[in-house]
């Protein structure tokens, strides 16, 4: 666990394989594929199948029931699960999804989830954002807690780490005084408040 980041998976799901239906509740849950294809069905009446760089959440609150197969039978699925704590419980459960296929110049960022609602962006029920960055040179990260989480490539940082695909860091806002990264890489970068 790190600040409201409860669980990041790394999952590659089998062809044709995949999870029947189970319950959450009281989780912000996103997934974000980046090879293959999932096929999900909720409670909530959704059915969609999820193709690479499409941002899906769903918001459990008061209980949801969901499945997630690999829609492919001859390749697998490579996918991260992430799980963020909401900070209202017992919400009326929601679902969005949000295409990050055309997205240009991220190189220092692009916003794909938010607490506030006017972004247009994934909507979440925590005062936390999420930005996708690609093939960045020397992009300042913001100077508050983080957790960067690898999807492809590498990066180095002016912190002297090196990250590679699959890897993650956090990072405390006290130990935080503007970090540049440089790579040819594709990473998520999750901000969380101080008073988190």
């Amino acid at each position: 666990r790190f600040h409201s980041l409860r669980v990041i998976n790394e999952d590659i799901i089998a062809a044709g394989a995949g999870v029947g239906m189970h319950g959450h509740q009281d989780m912000e849950i996103l997934t974000f594929v980046l090879d293959g294809a999932l096929e999900h069905r909720d409670s909530m009446n959704n059915h969609e199948i999820i193709h690479p760089y499409c941002l899906q959440k769903m918001s459990a609150g008061t209980g949801v029931m969901h499945s997630e197969f690999n829609h492919y039978k001859d390749k697998a699925t490579h996918l991260f699960q992430i799980w963020i704590m909401p900070d209202e419980l017992g919400i009326k459960p929601s679902y969005e999804t949000l295409d990050i296929r055309n997205i240009k110049d991220a190189e220092n960022g692009v916003l794909v989830a938010s607490p506030n609602k006017e972004d247009k962006v994934i909507h979440l029920y925590q005062n936390t954002c999420i930005y996708y960055y690609k093939s960045a040179s020397n992009a300042t990260l913001p100077k508050q807690n983080l957790w960067i989480q690898m999807l492809k490539g590498s990066i180095t940082s002016s912190k002297g780490f090196t990250l590679t695909a699959g890897d993650a860091i956090g990072i405390d806002a006290n130990e935080n005084e503007g970090i540049q990264v440089s790579g040819d890489a594709e990473f998520l970068v999750f901000v969380f408040p101080s008073n988190q």
